[in-house]
């Protein structure tokens, strides 16, 4: 019985080992996006599938193949993100006639949150709920909010750090030269 507890302890043990392991290497790649997407290699974006806030329907960046994609990474206890909240409606609005779909990537929040703070702010475009850090590690995310825009190839061409809101001339100019190409 004792050896029995002891190799249970083992494997607990190797098992969290390996996956902060996991966690280590997923922060590594996500560091090597944003530096891709900096020096204009324009990296593939990493895929997600994830559900619509509220919803158990998916919605994959697969999917919109295609189409501009802006990705923003929010959080409801963000400030940055309350900020650029109204910013970002008045830019899906401008831009969706012009094949560009919005997705409003929740994480490190509760759902009831993320609902409350989409219905506070008249959120209308697209919201997905992530419920672990896994696809923010891939885009390099290290704080709220931040943005990436992926071209209609899939291929990440404009990352807009934490320190700057959406709603600067910079992410207009990076959606018409997406559009563009």
């Amino acid at each position: 019985m004792k050896r029995a507890l002891q190799a249970g302890a083992v494997l607990v043990l190797l098992s969290l080992v390996g996956l902060l392991a996991l966690r280590l290497v997923q922060k590594d790649k996500g560091a090597e996006f944003v530096s891709a997407i900096a020096n204009g290699s324009q990296p593939m974006a990493p895929t997600f599938d994830l559900p619509l806030l509220g919803s158990s329907k998916d919605v994959s960046l697969q999917s919109l193949r295609g189409k501009v994609v802006v990705v923003n990474f929010w959080a409801s206890w963000c400030v940055g993100c309350q900020d650029e909240a109204a910013d970002l409606n008045a830019l899906a609005a401008r831009w969706k006639d012009r094949g560009v779909v919005f997705v409003g990537l929740n994480a490190q929040d509760l759902t009831s949150d993320a609902r409350a703070f989409a219905r506070s702010h008249d959120v209308r475009y697209t919201l997905v709920h992530a419920s672990d850090d896994s696809i923010k590690d891939r885009y390099g995310v290290t704080a709220f909010p931040e943005t990436f825009v992926i071209n209609r190839q899939g291929r990440a061409v404009y990352h807009l750090e934490v320190d700057r809101l959406a709603s600067s001339e910079s992410l207009d100019g990076a959606l018409g030269r997406a559009v563009a190409q």
